[in-house]
Parts: structure tokens; sequence; C-alpha cells
């Protein structure tokens, strides 16, 4: 976990959180309990998931934060 929070610039915390909601691609390798990925896989998955930067906004959203500016 610690050599996939480096890679993707997150913490071990987060990298175990990925785990927990099974979020992380299949591992290629099994050791005993133990999961591991390539370099390669990590990379690709990061690459091609979902963010919500990614995603066009909710124009509801853009509305509200301009009333709310406009307020100030």
């Amino acid at each position: 976990m610690n050599e996939v929070a480096e890679l993707l610039g997150v913490s071990v915390n987060t990298v175990k959180s990925y785990a927990l909601k099974d979020l992380l691609p299949p591992p290629d390798a099994f050791i005993g309990q133990h999961r591991g990925w390539l370099r390669q896989t990590i990379k690709d998955w990061n690459y091609n998931r979902p963010r919500p930067s990614r995603r066009s906004p909710d124009p509801s959203m853009l509305k509200n934060r301009r009333d709310r500016r406009a307020k100030r």
C-alpha cells in the first residue's frame, strides 16, 4: 500500500480507503493475503478513473456560487 500511495501522491489511508471501497483495480498478484499491482496497472487505473474535476459541472451549482458571491 505504501508504494501505491507514493505512486498516486496520496496517503496510505487514502489507498486503504480505496481498497475497502473496492475502487482499486484487480491485483496483478497475491502473496498470501497481500495484494500486489504492477506500476503500470496503477498508472493506467489512475489515469482512467473518474474524478469530480473531469465531470462537467452542474449548472445549478454554478448559479448558486455566483449568487453567493454577489451577496458578499
